[in-house]
């Protein structure tokens, strides 16, 4: 059986404090499953607050059940910027498209999703 790959995309531009607390509950599911794509490819801003969520959903997958780090899509300079200021872009693969992402994962076959509602 194939493991599963899990794509959490996030369909609102702007992330930042005043939605900090859905940010982490769409990310909630990545921290137990191994195969994890997080799809910021819409996402033109995303605060501290938001790249906090991020680290701690390294810290839950990759220190405490020693998964895989999650492999980032990041489209917008902006955030690619942010993720490398941060100096946070050496903790995940990050990949301009999805097509990209999954290719690094071997994966031909349609992924799990889920985004934002």
């Amino acid at each position: 059986m194939p493991r599963e790959l899990l794509v959490i995309g996030f369909e609102a531009p702007e992330w930042d404090v005043a939605s900090a607390d859905e940010f982490e509950r769409l990310l909630a599911p990545a921290i137990d499953t191994r195969e994890v794509i997080i799809d910021l490819s819409t996402v033109n801003y995303i605060d501290s607050t938001c790249l906090s969520k991020l680290v701690g959903l390294y810290r839950r997958r990759v220190v405490r059940h020693g998964y895989p780090p999650c492999h980032l899509v990041v489209a917008t300079p902006a955030v690619a910027r942010r993720l490398s200021v941060a100096r946070l872009d050496h903790l995940w693969p990050i990949h301009k498209t999805l097509g990209e992402a999954r290719a690094a994962l071997g994966r031909d076959q349609q992924p799990t999703g889920m985004g934002s509602p």
